[in-house]
């Protein structure tokens, strides 16, 4: 089954960038799939505290 995704802009400082960059590179990951791992660990976190 496909997964339907979509895309958005996302501006980020410099430095979070740079932060979320090496994050990254050491779990060998994408910017983008970073981001996105990020951003569902803190979905999952908020849908068990509510």
């Amino acid at each position: 089954m496909a997964v339907i995704k979509t895309s958005f802009t996302l501006r980020l400082n410099l430095i979070d960038h740079a932060k979320i960059r090496k994050i990254a590179e050491g779990e060998n990951r994408s910017m983008t799939n970073m981001i996105e791992t990020l951003v569902k660990e803190k979905i999952k976190k908020y849908e068990k505290e509510n």
